[in-house]
């Protein structure tokens, strides 16, 4: 056999981040479900078969793909999670509070483990301690494995009504479920399209002769995503086709050769039958379709693939490869008899089936448990020796592994399901079970019923006119699904974005071309009239010459038409200029010079807001992971803890959002942990023994607005105080003064804390502190509201983006600068004599307030204009949502929508500056930095 295609790193890379942005989504549907689950389960009430499927399909995509990039660890432990839900989902163990635990445990090594993977580049971690916890649930050893059972309140159902449930669940889905699969149907259809293009056009390379071995190896890739794609929308017909597809591509791959004529010719039929169903779906079809014929062509195939002489040598090898004596059906253990019972009941064949492991593969126990699965599939295994948890990676030997297997498909269609990278089929014998010893029939009843789901998986014909029914009444009720999204690099978007900032400068400097244009005009109109004073004068020449000369026509005539003639001439040309610059061809040229540039501003406009909308992003993804947040804190520090969430489709700039998680996540394990009394202390307040934390998201203006608030205790401003005077951090003079709002303020300062213990939660002094420096890094604010016994709230304003802003520009020593119009509070005139000092710093009186002025040249060295004693100044009144300070300025330009450009590198810790911009003038312009500026007042 040849060896398998190895990837290249490049294509391995891309792979990865494909599977990594997949996980997240997997990983996300996982953990809302398991939320669900546990919330339902203490509440007395069972888990829906639809979310359970979910958690299943999740966990069992990223085995797939793991197990396709050689990505051990990961697919080991999904393996075993995916077992976990299998059992709960066919009713072979309860869903309880533990089976929770153990599979959040597993969730969070998960989350580890790709988070290593994207970090580190692979999955290498410990995750023994999860699959300890899965085991022992799994062998019923966990403790109070059922002291919360989901199922025990529901009585058993027959046997015989098992297979019917199968049908409702692969096509006669709940119209809740499809409410629930709704927003996964454009993404499908879209992914599946592009995925069928990419298919269509290697396989037409291939045809033409144009062969390469990576082109197996994206096809296969290419069937294994619309496999797991079809499962999360649960079409079963798409599922099952593209895994056969898969599973011949696998086998094309080990061969590293062009496929036949005929391969080609029934992979395009493959593709096409997928491109007419994923049509139909589109234009709102949602039945199902049965691809019984060509699920038997693929079947065929890979059954004469195994069949062929190559093929048959490899099953007739010799024994030397460590073939491992076949199972004695006699010598089964209580388990395995009842599973033997389980395949007499549905009247399947049983089989003595050896497969070897590839010495040259490294990861033989992943090999192993990946045949598992396939076999499983399939059918039943009922004894495995060895198993893949005692097989030795490290051996260099094959590894010969022994089935006692039974399935309902014929002899000569098994070989397919062990058609895998470095697996050989060794022997399969079929076992005459008339001949052996029958088992115990007295626990086969029940089992029967808990595998009969497996067997009516497969199309039946007496299911058929239930699914058409069921799918008739369906698609009725199904509305054409409209793609509307496409995937984007984030490279891409970046340029793009440049791009329209560069436009928005243009569109300024064409305002400002016009301006002088119009000024040009004016000094124009000045030359006309000039022109206009000359040619009066001309006309005053031409009357006195024509009286000098009719007194001189004694003399002849001549003369005088020669000097008639030159006068009209010179006046034609003064009335030639004045005509070709009059006041009309240039108004006509303004105005369409002007028409132009509202044009203009119009197309950068709606460029700069269609380049913002393709980095919006729900917040969705942000919030929703703190529902496990605040569920785990709850559990750990026991307190009744709920999340309300409201906003979460309010969306704004990529950017933000990946920058948010820190410090929203510090927010919410402070209003669990500090805001939010325990049970005891609810209960004698007489307020809900459930605290709720409410996490919430609005657009206001061109700003996002975030609140995050807490039925509490709420804040003592002067326990706050009293504690920041403890560790130094205000004198005692400035406590005096300080109003409430001040004292809550003071939680923002460096080192300050109101834990009475260090705990693993908080007490450390670090924290809040860095989400204001956070935040304001985003050009944002924070404010906060409380009140003593009823909660606490704080609201985060920040932009939409961070590319483009609305500016006050100002001039200060001859030198333009801009402050972000969101820091700017109003604009005062003030006459030198109402400025006054209050220890040494300049104070002027603001509505009864005093307002401390700064003086920049102390903040970033510059020289401001010197003021005479009668001059009156402007003072722009700038905050950062707590305190306000005044900036003297020498000169108003007006408001802007300004470029923010990052400043180098050597510049990124000047103090007082936070970017810069190119006006339409060309001028650079820097931008004032509003939170530092108060900060150094300070």
């Amino acid at each position: 056999m040849a060896e398998s295609y190895e990837m290249s790193d490049d294509e391995k890379q891309e792979i990865i981040e494909e599977f990594l942005a997949e996980s997240d989504q997997y990983l996300q549907s996982l953990n809302d479900c398991l939320l669900k689950a546990e919330e339902l389960i203490k509440g007395g009430q069972t888990v829906e078969k639809d979310d359970i499927n979910l958690m299943f399909r999740a966990a069992h995509t990223i085995k797939g793909t793991a197990s396709f990039i050689d990505l051990t660890t990961i697919s080991h432990l999904t393996h075993e999670m995916e077992t976990v839900l299998d059992r709960i989902r066919n009713d072979q163990m309860d869903f309880t509070v533990e089976a929770i635990d153990v599979l959040f445990a597993a969730f969070d090594s998960l989350s580890a483990l790709l988070e290593r993977l994207k970090t580190e580049g692979d999955d290498q971690g410990d995750v023994s301690e999860s699959l300890e916890k899965i085991r022992q649930i799994l062998s019923g050893e966990a403790p109070a494995a059922a002291e919360e059972p989901v199922a025990a309140e529901k009585p058993a159902e027959p046997a015989v009504e098992e297979p019917q449930e199968v049908v409702p669940e692969e096509s006669e889905a709940s119209s809740e479920s499809d409410e629930e699969l709704e927003k996964y149907w454009a993404a499908f259809i879209e992914d599946t399209q592009q995925n069928i293009e990419r298919f269509d056009e290697i396989l037409l390379n291939m045809e033409k002769g144009d062969f390469k071995p990576d082109y197996l190896n994206e096809l296969f890739r290419i069937s294994h995503t619309i496999k797991g794609s079809s499962g999360i929308v649960k079409r079963r017909d798409l599922e099952m086709l593209s895994h056969k597809m898969e599973d011949i591509l696998s086998g094309m791959r080990e061969k590293e050769e062009p496929p036949a004529e005929h391969i080609t010719t029934l992979l395009f039929k493959g593709i096409d039958w997928i491109k007419e169903t994923v049509n139909e779906i589109q234009s709102g079809k949602r039945q199902e379709r049965d691809p019984g014929e060509l699920v038997q062509e693929f079947e065929k195939l890979l059954a004469a693939e195994a069949a062929s002489p190559a093929g048959a040598s490899e099953v007739s090898a010799p024994a030397d490869q460590g073939q491992a004596p076949a199972i004695d059906i006699n010598a089964l253990n209580s388990e395995q008899a009842i599973k033997l019972e389980e395949a007499r009941g549905l009247k399947q064949a049983v089989y003595n089936l050896t497969i070897a492991v590839s010495e040259k593969c490294p990861a033989k126990s992943m090999k192993a448990m990946l045949a598992k699965e396939r076999l499983s599939k399939e059918g039943i295994i009922i004894a495995m020796v060895p198993e893949e948890t005692a097989i030795d990676d490290s051996s260099t030997a094959k590894v010969s592994i022994q089935f006692l297997y039974s399935t309902s498909e014929s002899q000569e269609g098994i070989p397919a399901f062990v058609s895998i990278d470095e697996i050989e089929l060794v022997s399969l014998d079929k076992i005459d079970m008339a001949e052996e010893k029958p088992a115990e029939p007295a626990v086969a009843e029940p089992k029967a019923a808990a595998a009969a789901p497996a067997a009516a998986a497969k199309p039946q014909a007496a299911q058929k006119p239930v699914k058409k029914e069921a799918a008739k009444e369906k698609q009725s009720k199904s509305a054409p699904v409209e793609v509307t999204s496409m995937r984007v690099d984030v490279r891409k978007l970046d340029n793009l974005m440049n791009l329209a900032g560069e436009l928005v400068i243009t569109r300024a400097r064409f305002s400002q071309l016009l301006l002088e244009l119009r000024n040009e005009v004016s000094s124009t109109r000045q030359t006309i009239d000039k022109f206009r004073e000359i040619e009066n004068s001309l006309m005053g020449l031409k009357m006195k010459t024509a009286e000098t000369v009719s007194s001189a026509e004694a003399n002849g005539g001549q003369d005088r038409d020669e000097l008639k003639k030159m006068i009209e001439t010179i006046g034609q040309k003064f009335q030639d200029t004045s005509r070709q610059t009059s006041t009309k061809l240039i108004t006509e040229k303004i105005y369409n010079m002007d028409e132009a540039t509202r044009n203009l501003e119009k197309l950068s406009s709606d460029i700069q807001n269609g380049v913002m909308q393709t980095r919006m992003v729900p917040i969705e993804g942000v919030f929703s992971r703190f529902k496990r947040l605040v569920r785990d804190i709850a559990k750990e520090i026991k307190k009744d803890v709920k999340l309300d969430i409201y906003g979460e489709d309010t969306e704004l700039d990529k950017k933000i959002t990946d920058e948010l998680g820190d410090p929203l996540t510090h927010m919410i394990r402070n209003a669990v942990d500090h805001g939010l009394e325990n049970t005891e202390e609810r209960k004698a307040t007489d307020k809900p023994q459930q605290g709720t934390v409410t996490l919430g998201a609005m657009h206001k203006g061109n700003n996002i607005c975030i609140e995050i608030s807490d039925d509490g205790k709420g804040l003592d401003p002067d326990k706050i105080a009293n504690k920041a005077f403890e560790k130094e951090i205000i004198t005692e003079d400035a406590l005096e003064q300080m109003s409430d709002r001040e004292k809550m303020g003071l939680i923002f300062a460096p080192g300050f804390s109101t834990a009475e213990q260090v705990t693993g939660l908080s007490g450390r002094g670090v924290g809040m502190d860095v989400v204001k420096k956070m935040i304001e890094s985003l050009n944002g604010t924070v404010d906060i509201e409380s009140e003593m016994g009823q909660g606490t709230s704080f609201k985060l304003k920040i932009p939409l983006t961070l590319a483009i802003i609305q500016a006050l520009l100002v001039v200060i020593d001859n030198e333009v600068f801009a402050l972000p119009l969101e820091s700017v509070s109003e604009i005062v005139k003030v006459m030198p004599d109402e400025v006054y000092r209050i220890e040494g710093t300049a104070t002027i009186k603001l509505r009864d307030h005093t307002l401390s002025l700064v003086e920049l040249e102390k903040v970033i060295q510059i020289e401001q204009k010197k003021i005479g004693a009668d001059d009156e100044r402007r003072v722009v009144v700038i905050t950062d949502g707590e305190n306000q300070v005044g900036i003297c300025v020498d000169e108003l330009i007006g408001e802007d929508e300004i470029v923010i450009k990052s400043l180098p590198v050597h510049f990124t810790n000047v103090i007082g500056i936070s970017g810069a911009s190119i006006l339409g003038d060309g001028r650079i312009c820097l931008i004032l930095d509003v939170g530092a500026i108060i900060k150094e007042a300070q």
